[in-house]
């Protein structure tokens, strides 16, 4: 099929801006190690890194690529510690795989957003 698409580029600002503004709101790698590990209370993915990397958190969202690994509808609960953030959600009905991978987002006290990608994370089969 030949479809014509002319002799020159046009640029619509107002689509590039919309453009900049959805690529500066995918994940990003993660800029910390990843561990994950599976309990009684649930599905545990850790970020390792200093206290101050997290102290402004508000809340977090894990979303893992496995369908059915976690209760997606479920709380999920995260902690700090001087290590590190873990956030743990409830187990889902979906076989376990050999590692983790997924979206984490982490909400900010002042509404900011940042989204990790986390990938190849050995799933323990005990908290990280």
């Amino acid at each position: 099929i030949d479809i014509p698409t002319g002799t020159k580029n046009v640029r619509d600002a107002k689509l590039a801006a919309l453009f900049k503004k959805a690529r500066a709101r995918l994940p990003l790698p993660s800029r910390w190690p990843i561990s994950a590990g599976v309990d009684d209370n649930g599905l545990a993915v850790r970020l390792s890194g200093p206290a101050s990397d997290f102290s402004n958190i508000d809340r977090v969202y894990l979303f893992p690529l496995t369908w059915g690994l976690v209760a997606h509808g479920a709380p999920q609960r995260h902690e700090l510690n001087n290590s590190g953030l873990t956030v743990t959600v409830p187990r889902g009905e979906a076989a376990l795989p050999d590692e983790f991978s997924g979206v984490m987002t982490i909400y900010d006290k002042d509404g900011a957003a940042r989204s990790f990608k986390l990938a190849g994370a050995p799933l323990a089969t005990r908290k990280p």
